[in-house]
C-alpha cells in the first residue's frame, strides 16, 4: 500500500522515516513550479514565488526536496526536507492540476523547445525522486485537457465563472482571450474533448516518442531503482551553478547516482569525476564536454 500526501503546507513530519507509521511520499509542486519557469517565463499567480532564480530553486528541489520547509501536523517536530530521502517526493512535468486550469488546457511540449522538454523528461526519469506521467505523457499528446464537471444549477454557473480567476495563477489568459473563450466545464464537449486519442500512436513521432519514454523506463528498471532501497537523507548535492546545468549527485548507500543535463544551446564542461555512463549507454571513458540539449546519467 502506497500512501501519496497533497500538502501545500510543506509539512516534512508527515513523511518522517523515524519508524512509526508514515506517508510513502508527496507530490512535490515545488520542483514542477520552479521547472515551469525556468522554461516557460511564467511567473505570476501560484508561479510568483519562483521567478527569481527558477533554475536555481529547481536544482534546489532536486537536492532536497521542498524549498522551504512548512509547518508541521501532529507535532512540534520539523524535519529539514533534505533529511528525508529523495524517494519522498513524487515529481512531474505536468499533472492535471497544471494542465486543467490552464485557459485552454494546452501541455508543456506544446509551449517550449521541444529539445528542452526531452531534456526535461530525461531528468524526471533518470532522478531517484518517483516520477508522475500525466495521461499522454508518453506519446506527446496533441489532445489538450481541460477542466470538467458534471454540475447544475447555480453551482454550475458559479463554478463557470471562477474558471478565469483559476487561469490567472497558472499562466493567464492568452492575448486576445477571454473570460467568454474558456471551455464550460459543465459542457459534455469540454469532458470529450480532454479524452485521448489513442490513434495518434499510428504516427511516427507519437511511436517514436512512446519509444523514447520506453529506453528510459528499462535505464531506470536496470540502474536507477536498484540504488533507492539504500537512499536516505542529505543524499542530494548540486554539482553546477550553471543556469541550464541540471548537474546532481545523489549518494545513494555506496554507489553514487550522477545526472548531468545540460538543458541549453551551448557546450558544458562536466569535469573528471563521473562513474561509469548508463544513460546513454557506452564502452569508452566518460567525456569532459556535455553537448547542447544532452542528458547523461553516470554510477559511480
Amino acid at each position: 500500500m502506497h500512501l501519496i500526501t497533497e500538502n501545500p503546507a510543506n509539512a516534512t513530519n508527515l513523511l518522517a522515516r523515524d519508524g512509526g507509521p508514515f506517508f510513502v511520499a508527496d507530490w512535490n509542486d515545488d520542483f514542477h513550479h520552479a521547472m515551469h519557469v525556468a522554461v516557460t517565463g511564467e511567473a505570476s499567480g501560484h508561479y510568483a514565488p519562483f521567478g527569481d532564480k527558477p533554475w536555481q530553486k529547481m536544482k534546489q528541489t532536486l537536492q532536497k526536496g521542498y524549498l522551504c520547509d512548512g509547518n508541521s501536523f501532529q507535532s512540534r517536530d520539523r524535519a529539514h526536507s533534505a533529511s528525508l530521502p529523495p524517494t519522498a517526493f513524487v515529481h512531474f512535468l505536468q499533472n492535471h492540476d497544471q494542465v486543467g486550469n490552464r485557459a485552454l488546457g494546452n501541455r508543456l511540449h506544446t509551449m517550449i523547445d521541444q529539445r528542452c522538454h526531452r531534456v526535461l523528461t530525461e531528468i524526471l526519469m533518470l532522478s531517484p525522486q518517483i516520477p508522475l506521467l500525466f495521461m499522454g505523457d508518453d506519446h506527446l499528446t496533441p489532445r489538450r485537457f481541460h477542466f470538467f464537471a458534471d454540475y447544475n444549477g447555480e453551482l454550475a454557473r458559479a463554478i463557470a465563472a471562477g474558471r478565469s480567476t483559476e487561469a490567472e495563477n497558472f499562466g493567464g489568459l492568452p492575448e486576445g482571450c477571454g473570460a467568454r473563450d474558456l471551455p464550460d466545464p459543465n459542457d459534455l464537449s469540454t469532458f470529450l474533448d480532454s479524452k485521448l486519442d489513442w490513434d495518434v500512436l499510428a504516427d511516427d513521432e507519437a511511436a517514436a516518442w512512446a519509444s523514447f519514454f520506453k529506453r528510459l523506463i528499462k535505464v531506470r528498471r536496470n540502474h536507477v531503482i536498484p540504488l533507492l532501497p539504500d537512499a536516505d537523507g542529505y543524499a542530494g548535492s548540486v554539482v553546477s551553478a550553471v543556469e541550464q546545468a541540471v548537474f546532481l549527485d545523489w549518494k545513494l548507500g555506496a554507489r553514487t547516482l550522477q545526472l548531468r543535463a545540460n538543458a541549453s544551446g551551448r557546450a558544458m564542461s562536466m569535469g573528471r569525476d563521473c562513474g561509469q555512463r548508463v544513460y546513454p549507454p557506452v564502452s569508452e571513458a566518460a567525456e569532459e564536454v556535455l553537448q547542447p540539449w544532452t542528458t547523461h546519467l553516470y554510477v559511480l
